[in-house]
C-alpha cells in the first residue's frame, strides 16, 4: 500500500511574490529549523510553527547544497513562506495505509474548515477562491500527471464539497441539520417564514462567495494561469 504523499523539509517550489521569494530561498533548500523547531520534528511541525506567528518575522535556516544560510523572513497573514514542499510516497502496508488515510483526510478537512473561516475575514484568501471553471482548468493539468493523481484530486474535492455542504447555511445540507436540531430542542416545527427568510440570507451569502469565486477564475484565465500545487 502507498500512502498519501507526505510533505517534506524540502522546497519544490517557490511562490512569486511571496516571503520565500523575497528572502531569496530556492527550490532545493532543505529547511533546518524555523525559529526553534528543527526540520527533524518533520514538515507538520514546521508548518505549525509558521502558522503561530502570523504576519510576523520568524528565523528560517535553510540547507543548501551543504551551506548553511540564515534568513529573517515576516510571513504572510495566514502564517505561510510562500512554498510548496516536495513530497515522496510511503509504502506503510495494508493496516498503515488506512490510518495515513484518516489521518490525511483529517488534516484536509481541519485546513479546508480553517479556509472557509478566512474567506469571510481575509482578502488574500477570498482571492484564492475559485469555480467549477477553476476545477476544470485544475483537472486538465493534473491529468497529465496519471491516474494516481487524477482519484487524488478527485477525491479531495468531494471531500472540499463535502465540508462546503456541511455549512450551517440554508439551503445547504447543514443548514437543514441545524433546523432539525432547533426543532427537535424547540420540540415543535419553526415556520415557513423562518426558513424562507434564513434561506434567502444563505443564498445571498453563497451568490457573492460565488461571483467572487468567478471574478478570481476570469482573471486566472486571463493572466498567470491556474498553479495546480499548493
Amino acid at each position: 500500500w502507498i500512502g498519501p504523499p507526505r510533505a517534506t523539509t524540502t522546497i519544490d517550489q517557490v511562490l512569486p511574490q511571496s516571503p520565500a521569494a523575497a528572502a531569496g530561498l530556492l527550490p532545493g533548500d532543505r529547511i533546518v529549523s524555523v525559529d526553534d523547531t528543527t526540520g527533524a520534528d518533520g514538515f507538520a511541525a514546521l508548518r505549525a510553527e509558521l502558522q503561530s506567528h502570523p504576519g510576523e518575522p520568524v528565523t528560517v535556516t535553510v540547507d543548501r547544497g551543504g551551506v548553511t544560510l540564515t534568513r529573517r523572513v515576516t510571513l504572510t497573514d495566514q502564517g505561510t513562506l510562500g512554498f510548496r514542499p516536495a513530497t515522496r510516497n510511503v509504502g506503510s502496508g495494508v493496516a498503515g495505509g488506512f490510518v495515513d488515510g484518516a489521518d490525511f483526510t483529517w488534516a484536509l478537512v481541519t485546513e479546508n474548515v480553517r479556509a472557509i473561516g478566512r474567506v469571510f475575514t481575509d482578502s488574500q484568501a477570498r482571492d484564492e477562491l475559485g469555480t467549477v471553471v477553476g476545477i476544470g482548468a485544475v483537472y486538465n493539468q493534473v491529468t497529465d500527471e496519471g491516474l494516481l493523481t487524477v482519484l487524488r484530486y478527485i477525491g479531495y474535492l468531494s471531500l472540499i464539497l463535502g465540508v462546503f455542504n456541511l455549512l450551517p447555511i440554508l439551503p445547504l445540507d447543514g443548514g437543514h441539520i441545524l433546523f432539525t436540531l432547533i426543532e427537535k430542542v424547540k420540540g415543535s416545527a419553526l415556520s415557513r417564514r423562518a426558513y424562507e427568510r434564513t434561506s434567502i440570507v444563505g443564498l445571498a451569502l453563497l451568490m457573492i462567495v460565488f461571483f467572487v469565486a468567478l471574478q478570481n477564475d476570469i482573471g486566472r484565465l486571463s493572466g498567470e494561469g491556474f498553479d495546480v500545487g499548493r
